[in-house]
C-alpha cells in the first residue's frame, strides 16, 4: 500500500522556488582571485541566464561577510558585465528576479599568495 503525504502550502512554494533556482545560471570568472594583501581587488566577469525562469528582468545584489545586500545591477534575464577592481574574497553575487526571489548565487574566493622570490 502506497501512502502519499500532502505537502503544506509553504513547503510546496519552497519547492517551486528551489526548482526556479536550479534553472538559472550565474557564473563569475575568475571565481578565485589573488589573496595577496597588496592587491586591493580584482576585476571579474559576471554572466547570468535566467531566461528559463520566465523572468522579464533580473537584478544582481552584492553581499560581503558581515554586511547586508547592496544593489549592483538590474537588466535583462541574460547578460554579462564586468566589475571594477573591487572583487575580493567572500564577495557574493546574488541573482534575483524582480519579486526578490533568489535564482542563483556565487561567491568569490581567494587563492593563497605565493611568497615573493628572494625573501625567506
Amino acid at each position: 500500500m502506497m501512502v502519499r503525504a500532502r505537502l503544506p502550502v509553504a513547503a510546496a512554494f519552497a519547492a517551486l522556488a528551489l526548482a526556479a533556482c536550479s534553472r538559472a545560471d550565474l557564473t563569475v570568472s575568475p571565481d578565485v582571485v589573488s589573496g595577496c594583501t597588496d592587491v586591493r581587488g580584482s576585476v571579474v566577469s559576471v554572466a547570468w541566464d535566467a531566461r528559463s525562469t520566465d523572468a522579464k528582468s533580473v537584478r544582481i545584489v552584492l553581499t560581503r561577510p558581515g554586511g547586508g545586500e547592496r544593489p549592483w545591477m538590474q537588466g535583462p534575464p541574460a547578460g554579462q558585465r564586468k566589475t571594477g577592481p573591487w572583487a575580493v574574497d567572500g564577495l557574493t553575487f546574488v541573482l534575483r528576479d524582480m519579486q526578490g526571489r533568489e535564482l542563483a548565487r556565487r561567491t568569490v574566493e581567494s587563492a593563497a599568495c605565493p611568497r615573493e622570490r628572494g625573501h625567506g
